[in-house]
């Protein structure tokens, strides 16, 4: 499956959680409504500043970390890149690295005009919120770099990876 654009509020957040992941996922968002309407102010800023891969990037890793439990402080202050890609949560990390390939985006011109459309959507990010989701769903196991790996071993790495990109490492 490709990567669809990240949903912002919280509605339609834990509407996408719910249905992608079940509702036993989309439970774990009611629980955080603090978090989750600073996430949605800062996308929004992010797109409104023509930051459109940071805002998916953002968007999908700060989901993962509320479905993962992680504090509103560390939400509010994801970073925007690939460290929580490409950086160990530490020696027991199951995880690959990087997590998954990050493509650049696509970008096409509009036929017959001088416009460049550029896709935003981020592969790579959503990968992150695939793992949580799978976590928060309640599944014992979770595939992660062609491997099955326990979930509690990959909610541990994912959720250190995520607080590490918080704190900027």
């Amino acid at each position: 499956m490709s990567a669809p654009v990240c949903p912002a509020g919280p509605g339609q957040s834990r509407d996408f959680v719910a249905s992608t992941f079940g509702e036993l996922a989309g439970d774990v968002l009611d629980g955080a409504p603090a978090a989750l309407a600073a996430r949605e102010r800062r996308i929004r800023t992010l797109r409104s500043e023509v930051r459109l891969r940071e805002a998916e990037r953002y968007g999908w890793a700060s989901l993962a970390g509320i479905l993962l439990g992680l504090p509103l402080g560390e939400i509010t202050t994801m970073a925007l890149g690939d460290e929580m890609l490409v950086a160990r949560a530490g020696p027991a990390d199951p995880l690959p690295v990087p997590l998954c390939p990050d493509p650049d985006p696509v970008e096409v011109k509009i036929k017959g005009t001088d416009v460049a459309a550029v896709d935003p959507t981020d592969p790579a990010g959503y990968e992150l919120v695939e793992l949580a989701g799978q976590i928060a769903s309640g599944s014992a196991a979770v595939t992660a770099g062609g491997r099955e790996l326990a979930a509690g071993a990959v909610a541990s790495a994912l959720g250190t990876r995520l607080s590490k990109s918080a704190n900027h490492g």
